[in-house]
Formats: C-alpha cells, sequence, structure tokens
C-alpha cells in the first residue's frame, strides 16, 4: 500500500456480505417455509398442519430484510424497518381476527388486510433501499500517523 493511499477503516464491514445477510434471511425461510407448508398441509383435514411452514415464512419476511443492518450495526434502521413490518403484519392479524369474530366493523376486512400489507412492504423496501446508507455511513476511520518531515499527523479514510 502506498503512503498516499489511506488505511482501509477496521471496522468497516462489506456491503456485499450485507446484502448477502439480508437476501438470503428472507428468501431461505420464505422457500423453506413454502416447502414445509405444501409438504405436510392436507387440504381435507382443516387442522392447519401447514402453520409450522407459515411462520417460518412469515419470520423471514418479517426479520431477512434487517439482517444487512444489524450486520453494520446500524440499530436505528435495523430497528425502523422491524417496526413498519411488525406494524403492518399486526393491522393484518387484527383485521383478519376480528373479521372472524363477525365484527361489523372490518365488514371490508379485504381492504383492510391488504392496505396492512402495504405498509408491511414499505417496511421490506425501506430496508433493503437504506442497506447501501449503513454501510457507507460505518466505513469512517481517524488512524493517527506521522505525516511530512516526521510531524504527528491523522490519516481520515473515507467511503461515499
Amino acid at each position: 500500500m502506498s503512503s498516499a493511499e489511506p488505511p482501509a477503516p477496521e471496522s468497516a464491514r462489506s456491503l456485499d456480505r450485507a446484502w448477502t445477510y439480508t437476501l438470503s434471511g428472507t428468501l431461505l425461510p420464505v422457500a423453506a417455509g413454502l416447502g414445509l407448508a405444501l409438504a405436510i398441509a392436507d387440504p381435507t383435514d382443516g387442522d392447519g398442519d401447514a402453520m409450522a411452514g407459515l411462520a417460518l415464512m412469515a419470520g423471514g419476511l418479517f426479520i431477512g430484510p434487517s439482517l444487512g443492518h444489524v450486520y453494520l450495526g446500524d440499530e436505528r434502521r435495523t430497528l425502523i424497518g422491524l417496526g413498519i413490518r411488525g406494524g403492518g403484519i399486526a393491522l393484518a392479524v387484527a383485521g383478519f381476527a376480528a373479521s372472524r369474530d363477525g365484527d361489523e366493523f372490518f365488514a371490508g376486512v379485504g381492504e383492510f388486510i391488504g392496505l396492512s400489507l402495504v405498509g408491511f412492504a414499505i417496511g421490506t423496501v425501506y430496508s433493503f433501499a437504506t442497506l447501501d446508507d449503513s454501510a457507507y455511513e460505518r466505513e469512517v476511520a481517524v488512524v493517527p500517523g506521522v505525516g511530512p518531515g516526521g510531524a504527528p499527523a491523522l490519516t481520515v479514510s473515507a467511503r461515499f
């Protein structure tokens, strides 16, 4: 490494690895959960055998999009994404539960659940869209060094 090139930040995390965690943490549980739900579901018995697969899918959709932020150490964006998705899921569950109880307020439950799933999708898009920002904000390092003539100096390394 030449003296003109600043050192790499010691705490820098790989954006590619963050994307790998985000995408694999989302898509693998969804695929496994779908496979599990389809493999064990018996549509004739109606006892909900597919719930384990659906729970695995829901977990992947809820947590997976934030795994890259967790890896990069961005707690704020992790919690914002989880909060938006959690709110969407809570609204969908509340609407579905109320509609099964025959509550007149939720007569248009399809629209209610649809809107809450839009909120869930917004939370997922938020996590994907802000992942690059999380990586770049954390790739800054200040390293003590020696400047021209042996004078003490600081070397700043940043990636924008």
